[in-house]
């Protein structure tokens, strides 16, 4: 099997182009490993390296911006909004997060395609007007509001932007808005070089515009990897992006397409199974792995459709498995150290005299507590049950168990404001290292989530010191949720080495031999209709915006280009789904 990042380096070997005067582009910086170590079995001599970059950091470099993190972008805009909303209009910090980070969502999407921001909105302004009666004389006070805060969505769209290009920094759509303009002073001083970008599908209008203005300059290269079944297919969904930009794009009115693979006309081995529930997936899996020579591993790939199997799959990989990498991530939300923390910030943000009796238990039970505590006085847990205590304080507890006091006044006491509240999280987290550093063989995993979540509470720290939103442990028990939605623990591994352990969008680019893909259920793989916006369907359509169709076709592109090299392929899915799904 030739690999589709070896067919492009064969390629321009071919056609004498000097690899080291090159910029590769590629969809991530994984296929970018890939592509080092493909490039070191195609050249015969010592060369300098060429640039690879991923399209990010390449359009980020061209902006002249630095990426803002969505928690602080979330504090920024707030800044924003309270300088440009009426006093008597404004939401608190804890309810504005509930909807802000849609609209910056929707502002994402508006840069990104180069919609026409004051059309979107005027639209939007027009349609709620209509929707709640803006010239009736009986409006309530919600009614009010409610039409003002669609008439001042323009004006936080604006305000925000200027607000960070003064800053310097900018979200990922305004950084491709801004790169937009200065491609004109970049080509000038990088004429030499020859861009070649690798393995995309559906690029963003900014993106598009980006490339074409390369290629028309003989600056660029661009390779698609797609099969000749799926280019013109009338029933696949897969090629459209592709095909659209083959008919559209002026370049190609005058040059053909490099490089299109047949190897849908090969002999594939393809398994369709289904099992009863999601660990049957994952014990299945392992059972496919184990009769795979280790050899071949190094040419193996498992795709989750679903993240939440990665921990059940490595719990059944089998033990003759030598080499592993993970390129996913484990959530930390789906963690244990995350259920304390929401816990006990989830407790203290009622601000009570008084705890219930569970909210109490589930802290003092958890998994990462009770080793914390001493039990010669007895169990506090069993005590309140067995003595039927509703409510409890600080000082009912330690009555309970004196030799816990210590223990008890960290988790219990002095959390009346947020600045105790995240130095006590972190003296938390402190103090279970201190049992884990005496018991390192029982929780390895936990010193991984620990080094996180004390990472994401110094973050907080910081960011209280620069700003005042966040004035109550109410809020700052939202923003932790929010946070920690899109947080991940990521692995360190052999990237080009063993089996890979990959999410669908980590498999770009990239090429293997023997393919499983799991969770192949509607509503996880495709994911359907999830995404939450502001602006409604057929204003999107209408502006050229994506819409939730659009990931079909992307998600159709990326599954059949998985199929496309491989020999051996295992697709599973649920034979079971919840009543939900």
């Amino acid at each position: 099997m030739q690999s589709f990042l070896h067919s492009v380096l064969s390629e321009l070997t071919k056609n004498k182009v000097n690899l080291s005067d090159c910029i590769f582009i590629l969809p991530n910086k994984r296929s970018g490993l890939f592509l080092k170590q493909a490039l070191s079995y195609t050249i015969e001599k010592n060369i300098f390296s060429p640039d690879i970059l991923s399209i990010d950091d390449f359009i980020t470099s061209l902006s002249g911006l630095s990426k803002i993190s969505n928690t602080e972008l979330l504090f920024e805009f707030y800044s924003v909004y309270q300088l440009n909303t009426k006093k008597e209009e404004q939401n608190n910090f804890e309810d504005f997060i509930k909807w802000a980070n849609i609209l910056l969502n929707d502002f994402d999407d508006i840069d990104r395609e180069l919609a026409d921001s004051n059309a979107v909105f005027n639209y939007l302004q027009a349609i709620n007007d209509l929707d709640h009666w803006s010239l009736g004389e009986d409006q309530t006070s919600i009614v009010k509001n409610y039409i003002s805060f669609w008439k001042d969505i323009k004006v936080y769209y604006s305000e925000l932007s200027s607000h960070l290009l003064n800053k310097s920094k900018g979200y990922q759509g305004l950084i491709y808005k801004k790169a937009i303009n200065n491609l004109t002073s970049y080509m000038s001083s990088n004429g030499k070089k020859l861009h070649v970008f690798l393995g995309f599908n559906a690029l963003h209008k900014s993106e598009s515009i980006i490339v074409q203005e390369l290629l028309q300059s003989e600056m660029a290269k661009i390779y698609w990897d797609i099969d000749e079944v799926n280019i013109n297919s009338e029933y696949n969904s897969s090629g459209s992006y592709i095909n659209q930009y083959i008919t559209t794009w002026p370049y190609y009115n005058s040059n053909k397409i490099d490089i299109i693979s047949n190897n849908y006309s090969t002999k594939k081995n393809i398994s369709v199974i289904g099992t009863a529930k999601n660990i049957g997936q994952t014990k299945h899996i392992g059972e496919i792995i184990e009769k795979l020579e280790n050899k071949s591993l190094n040419n193996t790939a498992i795709v989750l459709g679903d993240e939440k199997l990665l921990t059940p799959l490595l719990n059944s990989i089998p033990s003759k498995t030598e080499d592993l990498n993970i390129t996913m991530g484990l959530p930390i939300r789906l963690s244990s150290t995350a259920s304390l923390f929401d816990n006990l910030l989830k407790l203290h943000s009622d601000n009570k005299k008084s705890y219930y009796y569970k909210n109490i238990i589930s802290i003092l039970s958890h998994e990462l507590i009770t080793p914390l505590l001493n039990t010669s006085e007895g169990d506090i847990c069993k005590i309140i049950h067995t003595n039927n205590i509703v409510y409890s304080n600080l000082n009912t507890l330690i009555k309970i168990n004196k030799s816990n006091r210590e223990i008890l006044e960290l988790l219990l006491n002095n959390w009346d404001n947020t600045s105790n509240a995240v130095d006590n999280c972190i003296k938390v987290i402190h103090r279970i290292k201190e049992y884990f550093d005496n018991n390192r063989d029982k929780k390895k995993i936990t010193f991984e989530y620990l080094y996180h979540f004390n990472k994401l509470f110094n973050k907080l720290k910081l960011l209280q010191s620069k700003y005042e939103h966040i004035s109550s442990v109410g809020i700052l028990h939202s923003l932790y949720r929010e946070i920690i939605k899109n947080e991940k623990v990521p692995f360190s591994g052999e990237p080009l080495k063993g089996l890979q352990i990959m999410g669908i969008l980590e498999s770009r680019a990239i090429d293997f031999e023997t393919v499983i893909i799991s969770s192949l259920n509607e509503g996880i793989l495709p994911m359907g209709n999830k995404s939450s916006t502001f602006i409604p369907f057929d204003v999107r359509i209408q502006h050229s915006l994506p819409i939730y169709k659009d990931k079909d076709t992307i998600y159709s592109y990326h599954f059949y280009r998985l199929l496309q090299r491989a020999k051996n392929i295992y697709l599973l899915y649920n034979t079971e789904p919840d009543v939900i799904n």
